[in-house]
């Protein structure tokens, strides 16, 4: 690609690159790990607050971006929870959606996202 060849043809932006390059290769494994646990907890979010007839625990018409519905809005939804964007939001949505009965929706939404930042604490502290 010749746009790529003139980058590394300056002595300047080719030491810049390879330190770039350098310095992004250790942080790969994490960025992987947090994508599948993003993933599977995207996942368990749609097996525990989604539902088949599209309306579904965690969807608000009022708030499109808190959804449980399909996985594109699920990634999107534990995205925005894991840089913690609108988090208390996504929170409140989920949880007053999932009551039932006894309580035990809210006890599982809670816990649901307990563990999901526990884990993003842990993985921001490698």
């Amino acid at each position: 690609v010749p746009s790529v060849r003139l980058l590394f043809s300056f002595y300047a932006t080719k030491s810049f690159m390879r330190s770039l390059v350098g310095s992004i290769r250790p942080a790969i494994p994490i960025l992987l790990f947090t994508l599948v646990a993003v993933l599977a907890f995207s996942i368990f979010g749609i097996e525990l607050f989604g539902c088949s007839d599209g309306l579904a625990f965690g969807s608000d018409v009022n708030n499109p971006h808190v959804s449980f519905d399909t996985l594109d809005w699920a990634i999107f939804t534990m995205f925005q929870v894991y840089l913690t964007e609108n988090v208390d939001s996504v929170r409140q949505h989920t949880i007053a959606a999932a009551r039932t009965e006894y309580g035990v929706g809210a006890l599982v939404a809670v816990l649901y996202f307990a563990i999901f930042q526990l884990l993003t604490v842990v993985l921001s502290s490698l």
